[in-house]
């Protein structure tokens, strides 16, 4: 008899973690669809273990970006959930989408902003690929942005800046200064120069 107690007890308070713990994702805002694979509870320091998470945010019907991760722990109190090998697709208004893959990241559970770290790829919709270590996505804003070194990579062209932005609804990415430029011409042949600018974009 005492067992069955214990064992409601234990079940009612995994369904109470279970539930609120999802409702950070599910009533938190109707926009997002939440896709989960094997939930565990067995680590005592997280509320919650998600294997094989899978965000979508909607607005008013439109798909404006998705985020895959091999796995999850989310932290109530902390209101942050630690995401490891993880891939965003952000979705422009016109043309392809684009993708961030990265090693890591930390994502606010109401606002859904995410601090991006290691290793971190975006390629861009027209096949410019930028590398940096790490990067701070805006959900509501729909912004990229990055004080680290950043290398962007085109079929004839390779900068080296140090910061970026970026609007994922756009497109549009540009380093913001000091910016190292090699560029090819049809035959290979390139030249390099160095100066700094404020702006240069790559659309």
């Amino acid at each position: 008899m005492l067992f069955r107690k214990m064992l409601r007890t234990v079940l009612l308070g995994f369904l109470l973690v279970m539930g609120g713990t999802i409702a950070y994702f599910l009533l938190g805002s109707s926009n997002h669809q939440l896709n989960l694979g094997e939930i565990s509870l067995t680590d005592p320091d997280v509320d919650l273990k998600i294997e094989n998470m899978h965000v979508v945010q909607n607005t008013n019907g439109v798909r404006e970006w998705e985020l895959w991760a091999d796995s999850a722990k989310v932290y109530r109190e902390k209101g942050l959930t630690l995401l490891k090998n993880l891939r965003l697709r952000v979705y422009p208004k016109e043309g392809e989408s684009a993708y961030v893959t990265a090693k890591e990241g930390t994502m606010q559970n109401e606002s859904r902003n995410i601090r991006i770290n290691g290793n971190v790829t975006i390629l861009a919709s027209n096949g410019v690929s930028m590398k940096t270590d790490s990067l701070y996505f805006r959900s509501k804003e729909k912004r990229i942005d990055s004080d680290s070194q950043v290398l962007m990579e085109g079929a004839r062209f390779r900068l080296i800046g140090t910061g970026l932005q970026g609007q994922t609804d756009l497109g549009n990415y540009k380093l913001q200064e000091k910016v190292s430029a090699t560029i090819y011409g049809a035959s290979g042949y390139s030249f390099k120069e160095e100066r700094e600018k404020k702006l240069i974009r790559a659309n």
